[in-house]
């Protein structure tokens, strides 16, 4: 039982590193704010993460309209 609990947890940490990581790579090197993968996982990231993750978004493509999970309650600019 100890070794399938230490494999769930394994794996589970696998999965959150793996996904962190995409989602860190979008936030501060992507070629596309609107990146359908990249939205999703920021919108999905607590508060702190998605205000950090928008703000990295918005000073790299200040002219672009926010992506999803940045949108402003107008639904075009950036979430101050």
């Amino acid at each position: 039982m100890l070794r399938f609990l230490g494999l769930a947890a394994g794996v589970a940490l696998g999965v959150g590193l793996f996904l962190g990581g995409k989602w860190y790579v979008y936030v501060t090197a992507t070629a596309n704010p609107h990146d359908a993968e990249g939205t999703q996982l920021n919108g999905a990231m607590p508060e702190p993460l998605n205000r950090w993750g928008c703000g990295q978004l918005h000073a790299r493509f200040p002219d672009a309209l926010a992506p999803e999970g940045c949108k402003a309650a107008d639904g075009a600019s950036w979430r101050g």
